[in-house]
């Protein structure tokens, strides 16, 4: 657990006009009031995972539905994360009342799609949170729409034994409403699953498999001790980001590698009885092998650093700014992403170029049959004829496992570049890769590999580099740097770019496998674009979306 700031009120919050500006790190009076158990549990409703529940939550928080979340952002008061404990794992903060902030922008924005007659954007995309909280429709009506603020954070919280919990915070405008509301949720659902304490406008809600009154109360003590508003390193991720941002996520990586090692255990152990180990547990490293120093497939408590991102609508889109702070990539080449992608064709739907991580040598001792020889024990007491046909094609399948395994090994460290022309609905895609290795032998590997992929492309070698063609590939119109779109869904991206992705929506579904209606849904939506690249020992990015 971090220090508190210093106690003078920070410059600025990137959430509030200078008007709206509160101390950060003044924690409000401890008013935890914990509910009284009451009888058993009346019915058992459906019950979601609880990293299934969290995360839906948090993606529902940072995308919204059909775009509703355009329509978020905060105004003064005492903020979600005033209201969690410091020691949340991850976090997510929104506000579902439009406030003066970013109205004409987000509105504006919102006049560009079409709408369903008799639906509000705002309305939709509060059932759908409380859904994935197993509070239906009903059940939001009438016991958290009378007293609910609109104003929504949630977190993962481990308790003393790793135990992971969603905790949620939900702004009060009447307490003893809240409070009876939230009881009768309980009561339905049962404290083991369902927990709350009562602050002085907010309300902490915790979701777990078992013990959720008890993760409740003991989160609302650590709120005592400190609340995330005032850790330090929180408190730098906000003063990092531009002002008036609408949605908000932070991450601590060390406590997300012990919270995803939690629960790829408790995962295991139910899906395989108890058979589980730390070995499979740390695995799942979301991070893993696209940036070189982010981590690989690497163990999940191996993890550092931490994530701020915010989100804020501007005149003509959606702008997202990132920074993980202490995960910058080791530099392996020239971050020349962007002059790369510049080049690329103008009719290109999709473009980008990167460099990626150590991903071979962790792949290829997981891929099974990979190495070692073929199991002659299969081949006793067959008959000569059968014995020799399932040899042959064991043997056929054994080499290009070996392969393929080496040309991903060859992968590592290696600059990719792609271009995408044409999806189609049913053809293959045309596009040209192309990936410059690290050496002639990796060379030579890689394209060994992508030759087994058929006669649908065509691959060719010359020194360290690799390009492999789609069938009826064409490059037209000159290149992306020409394309005023393009400029702009990547304007104000970092300089020394190591990573650069490019999307032309409305070329990619010109000839997409989607419904006219989801293509008229999306007709607004004109590009998007993600750079990342390094400012001194952090990985920083910007992700836009234009809107017009």
């Amino acid at each position: 657990m971090s220090a508190p700031p210093p106690s003078e009120p920070p410059n600025r919050d990137p959430w509030s006009y200078p008007s709206e500006t509160v101390d950060l790190g003044t924690t409000p009076p401890d008013l935890l009031v914990s509910p009284a158990e009451e009888g058993a549990q009346r019915r058992r409703r459906r019950s979601l995972p609880i990293v299934v529940a969290v995360a839906t939550v948090v993606a529902l928080l940072l995308g919204g539905a059909a775009f509703a979340g355009l329509r978020l952002w905060y105004g003064s008061g005492m903020q979600p994360e005033e209201a969690m404990p410091s020691t949340v794992v991850a976090f997510v903060r929104l506000d579902l009342s439009p406030g003066y902030g970013q109205r004409l922008a987000v509105n504006d924005l919102l006049k560009k799609f079409p709408r369903e007659d008799g639906k509000d954007t705002v309305d939709e995309l509060k059932k759908e949170i409380f859904d994935s909280l197993d509070i239906d429709e009903a059940a939001y009506h009438k016991h958290v729409e009378p007293w609910f603020a609109e104003r929504i954070g949630a977190g993962l919280w481990l308790d003393g034994k790793d135990e992971p919990y969603g905790v949620i915070a939900l702004a009060v405008k009447d307490d003893a409403a809240a409070r009876a509301g939230l009881a009768e949720l309980q009561r339905e659902n049962g404290a083991e699953k369902f927990g709350f304490v009562v602050r002085k406008g907010y309300m902490l809600v915790a979701y777990g498999r078992k013990a959720s009154q008890a993760a409740a109360e003991a989160a609302g003590k650590d709120v005592d001790q400190e609340t995330l508003a005032a850790d330090t390193l929180f408190h730098r991720g906000l003063e990092w980001l531009p002002e008036r941002q609408m949605a908000l996520a932070w991450v601590d990586f060390a406590r997300f590698g012990v919270a995803l090692k939690a629960m790829t255990s408790a995962a295991l152990d139910g899906m395989l009885e108890g058979r589980a180990d730390d070995s499979m547990a740390g695995t799942l490293n979301p991070l893993g092998g696209l940036f070189p120093g982010m981590g690989g497939l690497t163990q999940a408590d191996a993890l550092t650093g931490q994530l701020i991102l915010g989100a804020r609508a501007t005149d003509d889109g959606v702008e997202v700014h990132f920074r993980g702070f202490g995960t910058a990539p080791a530099q392996v080449g020239p971050a020349d992403a962007r002059s790369t992608v510049d080049a690329l064709p103008a009719n290109s739907a999709i473009a980008g170029s990167l460099r990626v991580g150590d991903v071979g040598k962790e792949l290829v001792g997981r891929m099974p049959g990979a190495t070692g020889p073929l199991p002659g024990e299969v081949f006793e007491g067959m008959p000569p004829g059968e014995a020799k046909l399932m040899r042959k094609h064991m043997q056929e399948a054994h080499d290009r496992m070996q392969a393929m395994t080496q040309g991903l090994s060859a992968v590592s460290g290696a600059k990719l570049s792609v271009a995408v022309t044409k999806v189609g609905q049913d053809d293959f895609p045309s596009f040209a890769a192309s990936a410059e290795t690290t050496s002639v032998d990796k060379a030579a590997a890689l394209a060994g590999a992508l030759k087994l992929v058929g006669d649908e492309v065509s691959v060719s070698a010359s020194g360290n580099t690799v390009e492999v063609k789609a069938k009826g590939y064409a490059a037209e119109g000159g290149s992306l740097d020409g394309q005023a779109l393009y400029r702009q869904a990547l304007e104000g991206a970092p300089e020394q770019a190591n990573a650069v992705i490019y999307v032309d929506v409305q070329r990619l579904l010109a000839d997409a496998d989607v419904t006219e209606e989801e293509r008229g849904r999306a007709t607004a939506v004109k590009a998007v674009g993600l750079a990342t690249g390094v400012d001194g020992g952090d990985q920083v990015g910007l992700l836009r979306v234009i809107i017009k």
